[in-house]
């Protein structure tokens, strides 16, 4: 049974069992990633490294995997800070029930860097539309979503289990490769799914100048990796080194003019040589 933190649209939880199968014909000693996100491959890897590294340029989101791992959040206290949050605000499918909780927590806990504001951020995530945190000057404030979900005792346990192995970084990723440093990179799979390449877009993704960048890091890799993105003019012929696999269109809200224009499919990038075979179209609201 896979482990779900984050329900968003565009999360590679359904994707697991594919990264799982090119993952495990991997004999590197640790995991990174890069560009965490909804942490869906972090909780779902079937194979057992000495070492877990994530990151996300998002503090909010990182702040969220900190609070998870502290132990001072059991699975009682977790329940606790749900329980007050309905009791004192109501069902979160009720929209003036979440917009409350957002304004109060907006006044009493973002960026007080406690373990507090991990467990309700979490909650927002899981609440709002698409559960896509967004921030403006004043804290969360993202629309209502019209949605909610917790952790079961089981998720939650996974969860934990997890992180208890991990290191949590916030940075650009450049700068969080260079601090972990070549001589575990290079004994490590990574995990990349970047920002899309936007061009023209609101959205906030990679430029020309980082994707060229990136592509350029890929191409020099002496790890083992897996790349998502869509096709594009940097990547679409890589390497011959790298092998092209296809990963099932999905349904993802963010606005990339790019991703628009290419029929919204992704594809997989791996440098280990393994058949992933096209999966039909999964309905995100099914899971």
């Amino acid at each position: 049974m896979k482990t779900n933190f984050f329900r968003y649209s565009g999360t590679k939880f359904n994707y697991v069992e594919d990264v799982n199968l090119v993952l495990n014909q991997s004999n590197k000693k640790y995991y990174i990633e890069p560009f965490a996100g909804s942490g869906a491959i972090l909780f779902n890897l079937t194979k057992k490294f000495e070492k877990y590294y994530i990151n996300d340029i998002d503090r909010n989101i990182t702040r969220i995997y900190e609070s998870f791992k502290d132990p001072l959040n059991t699975y009682d206290y977790y329940k606790s800070k749900i329980s007050f949050v309905f009791e004192t605000f109501g069902d979160m499918t009720e929209k003036q029930n979440y917009y409350n909780f957002r304004d109060w927590f907006n006044e009493n806990h973002w960026n007080s860097n406690t373990l507090d504001e991990g467990i309700y951020l979490h909650m927002l995530a899981n609440s709002c539309i698409n559960s896509m945190l967004r921030f403006g000057p004043n804290g969360m404030n993202q629309s209502f979503g019209n949605r909610h979900y917790t952790l079961d005792s089981r998720n939650f346990k996974s969860v934990k289990d997890r992180l208890h192995d991990t290191v949590i970084m916030n940075g650009q990723y450049d700068n969080v490769l260079n601090s972990i440093g070549n001589d575990i990179i290079k004994n490590s799979f990574l995990f990349l799914d970047p920002p899309y390449f936007s061009q023209g877009s609101s959205y906030q993704g990679f430029s020309v100048q980082d994707i060229e960048k990136f592509i350029s890091f890929i191409k020099n890799a002496d790890f083992d990796f897996i790349y998502t993105d869509i096709i594009n003019e940097y990547n679409e012929n890589i390497s011959d080194k790298i092998h092209k696999h296809f990963f099932r269109s999905i349904n993802n809200t963010a606005p990339t003019s790019d991703k628009q224009s290419r029929g919204n499919l992704e594809y997989m990038f791996t440098n280990l040589n393994v058949q992933i075979l096209e999966k039909p179209e999964i309905d995100e609201d099914e899971w």
